[in-house]
Order: structure tokens, then C-alpha cells, then sequence
């Protein structure tokens, strides 16, 4: 419900999945020198649209009683994966037996690695629950908003994890955005 409100405003400012990739991205700095480097190249494309055929999977094995889909959920990767960090840490250990370095462990590494290949990948082209949310975000109270001033430089476009500014500034893909606010700067 929140949804209809604040548009996927959890993806951006809630999630422990997301947020984790915020703070790796800013590990990135051989991309910034990149992002310098090709300033007049524009995003073209779309994001992909598989986080809605996994999301469907996971609807569907729900309605089956198919747990393991549920596995993909941000959060439960997030909060296994945070346990079995601080299990480990506790006991001095990482190991693969007893809660080590688990499937969670392994799949949000992956994540992270992604993320270091694509601003947001994870959430552009995967999250079933980032999914679940954009269907409503579309139709959102909370929406961007360009000023009249806008020349269509296109940087906010460039500067955009998410890919939501197509090539109009003036228009936002609601449900990709996730009021991160890259491209207020």
C-alpha cells in the first residue's frame, strides 16, 4: 500500500540489500575515472524484465507451498547471510559446515560482485520483491519532478543506478525509480 504513496522508496532508502550496494558502489573508483572519461555516451535500453517472470515464480510456488523460491527474497538474503557473518565472527571461525559461509553467503557476494559490474543489477534485472513493488509504483503520489529550467543535458540521466530517465529528462520510468536522488546534482 505503501506503494501507491512512496513508489519504490524501500528499495532505495530501506533495504539492507540496497543499501549495502550503495556503500560498495562508493568502493568503485576505477568507475568514476570511466563515468569522466565517456561523458557525452547516453543509457540506452531498457532494465530487464526477468525480475517479473521470477516474481511470477515465486507467486506461483508460494500458492504451491514451493518455499525455497522465497529464497530469493533481499531480506532473507540479507538477514541470513548477516547471521551467519556474526555467528562466524563470534566464534572465530568461517567455514562451510555448522551456518559457515552458507547458499545466502555465496548469493549475496554475487550481489555485490554484480554490483561492481552494474549500478543496481540486482535490483534492475533480478529482485523479485523490487518487482512485486513497481507494479504499483507507477501509479505513486511521490513522483520526480523536472523544473522547466531543464535543458536535457542528460546527467541525470547518466547519473541514474537504476536507468529510470529514458531519453526525455522531462519523463521518469516509475517503476524503476527508487527516489535515490542521484539525479537531483
Amino acid at each position: 500500500a505503501l506503494s501507491l504513496v512512496f513508489g519504490r522508496a524501500f528499495c532505495g532508502w530501506i533495504c539492507p540489500l540496497g543499501t549495502m550496494m550503495d556503500l560498495v558502489r562508493s568502493l568503485a573508483f576505477w568507475q568514476g575515472k570511466q563515468k569522466k572519461q565517456k561523458i557525452n555516451r547516453t543509457q540506452t535500453g531498457r532494465n530487464s524484465r526477468l525480475r517479473y517472470f521470477i516474481l511470477a515464480a515465486v507467486l506461483g510456488g508460494s500458492l504451491l507451498s514451493i518455499k525455497w523460491l522465497g529464497l530469493l527474497d533481499p531480506l532473507v538474503i540479507f538477514s541470513r547471510t548477516a547471521t551467519a557473518f556474526f555467528i562466524n565472527l563470534f566464534n572465530g571461525q568461517i567455514a562451510f559446515e555448522r551456518g559457515g559461509l552458507t547458499y545466502f553467503s555465496l548469493l549475496f557476494l554475487a550481489i555485490l560482485v554484480m554490483e561492481f559490474w552494474r549500478p543496481r543489477f540486482w535490483c534492475r534485472h533480478l529482485c523479485p520483491q523490487g518487482a512485486l513493488i513497481s507494479l504499483l509504483s507507477r501509479y505513486s503520489l511521490l513522483n520526480r519532478r523536472v523544473s522547466q529550467s531543464c535543458n536535457n543535458c542528460a546527467l541525470c540521466r547518466r547519473a541514474c543506478p537504476m536507468k529510470a530517465i529514458p531519453q526525455d529528462a522531462h519523463h521518469t520510468d516509475y517503476s524503476d525509480c527508487t527516489f535515490c536522488l542521484e539525479c537531483e546534482s
